[in-house]
């Protein structure tokens, strides 16, 4: 496969065929297994562990997978009678934090940016663990893995008592919960065609993207200096109408069973989608296209 090339499968007569800017080959069918997840272990490492910090000041490299355990680690002791993150006493929340930096020897920044990274991501495991007690013991619109098939929240988790989950419960059933809950579900179907980028994002992924050639090196975000703040912009404008529909498609992909990064036909939309937005780039880097300001490929559809 060429570099920076973006692969798209079509379901066809012939069984599956990729398409890329400038070629098809036949690639397997993608074969999913979902393995359900259990409680958060928690970090068990004995040796000292370094954090590394990435350009977008995001934990990067060797520790990061034990600092996502640690965010785990964190939002599981919070009350799930809490209603949000913001409302956790803020000597918890600055224990949790001072915790995590003894045990990856994270400094802080000056704009305390790392520690507002910390914080954001409890927050979201928090709301994300929560609504997954929903869906698994009260909605039952989630499989429960077999091992928790005929248990109670309680079984599962250490941190949670009977009386927790009784008062969850009752809390999840107040009439101005389910009207949250209802207009939640609302936004959530207006998102048609979802990333699959997962906890990372684009930020984070343009990273990984980059590292295995599907982005060229210029495709990373410019960094903002004092010195030249008005360059720094345009050039993030350029880059934005350059790359915008190229990490729409990498955001959509998959990885096969062969290990090779490709829509799933199944997503028969994002293959149009994708497909047409393809054809749309590569007739502007050969000169017969051009988009006005403002405007990519995507926009064009």
């Amino acid at each position: 496969m060429n570099e920076n090339q973006i692969v798209v499968r079509h379901e066809s007569e012939g069984g599956k065929t990729p398409t890329t800017g400038d070629e098809s080959q036949d690639v397997s069918t993608i074969t999913k297994t979902i393995k359900g997840r259990g409680p958060s272990k928690g970090v068990k490492v004995a040796k000292p562990m370094f954090l590394e910090y990435n350009v977008y000041n995001v934990p990067d490299g060797q520790w990061s997978h034990e600092y996502g355990k640690q965010v785990g680690s964190c939002a599981t002791r919070i009350n799930i009678n809490v209603p949000l993150y913001p409302k956790v006493d803020e000597q918890t929340k600055k224990g949790f934090w001072e915790e995590t930096k003894l045990m990856f020897h994270i400094t802080d920044d000056s704009n305390h940016s790392r520690e507002k990274y910390f914080h954001s991501c409890v927050a979201k495991r928090f709301s994300c663990f929560k609504s997954k007690l929903v869906r698994r013991w009260i909605t039952m619109k989630e499989k429960k893995p077999k091992n928790q098939t005929n248990k109670m929240p309680w079984d599962v988790y250490n941190h949670i008592t009977e009386d927790d989950w009784k008062t969850f419960v009752k809390h999840y059933f107040l009439p101005e919960s389910l009207l949250r809950s209802e207009k939640a579900r609302k936004s959530a179907s207006c998102n048609k065609n979802p990333h699959r980028t997962g906890q990372k994002g684009y930020n984070r992924k343009r990273l990984d993207w980059i590292k295995d050639g599907r982005l060229p090196p210029d495709a990373a975000l410019p960094i903002s200096s004092s010195s030249s703040v008005n360059s720094s912009v345009t050039s993030n404008v350029n880059r934005v109408r350059k790359y915008r529909s190229k990490e729409w498609i990498l955001a959509h992909q998959v990885q096969n069973k062969e290990g090779k990064w490709e829509i799933d036909p199944n997503d028969t939309e994002v293959v149009e989608i994708a497909t047409k937005a393809l054809e749309y780039i590569a007739e502007e880097e050969k000169g017969n296209l051009s988009f006005e300001q403002g405007e990519d490929a995507l926009v064009r559809l």
